[in-house]
């Protein structure tokens, strides 16, 4: 059957193990409506990235953008801005990339045959 959202979450994402169990499971469950099946037997790898993508942006407030300024004193983190539709805003986190890499491996592209 192969591993669960969660188990895959845990694993590819350790700093958010610490996140509010409920609220894992929610950006689980929210994570599974809106993930097809065109991911087939990569789906839960999916599911689960989503999810990371999710707890990482809740994690930061709502912000999208990709960190842009550190500051240790008085800590200051700054995130730039970006479309928050489509790619761009998946490209933020480092697990909304991966889903768009895993998304446009699941992708077939038109052929043309000669017969």
């Amino acid at each position: 059957m192969g591993l669960k959202p969660i188990d895959i979450l845990d694993a590819i994402a350790p700093e958010l193990k610490d996140s509010d169990s409920s609220a894992r499971e929610i950006h689980i469950e929210l994570a599974e409506k809106q993930t097809g099946n065109v991911y087939r037997d990569k789906r839960n790898y999916a599911v689960a990235l989503l999810a990371a993508h999710t707890l990482t942006i809740s994690a930061r407030r709502g912000t999208a953008g990709g960190v842009n300024n550190v500051r240790e004193g008085q800590l200051s983190i700054g995130y730039g801005r970006v479309n928050p539709m489509g790619d761009q805003q998946l490209e933020t986190t480092s697990y909304g990339a991966e889903l768009v890499r895993l998304r446009k491996q699941m992708v077939m592209s038109a052929r043309t045959i000669k017969v």
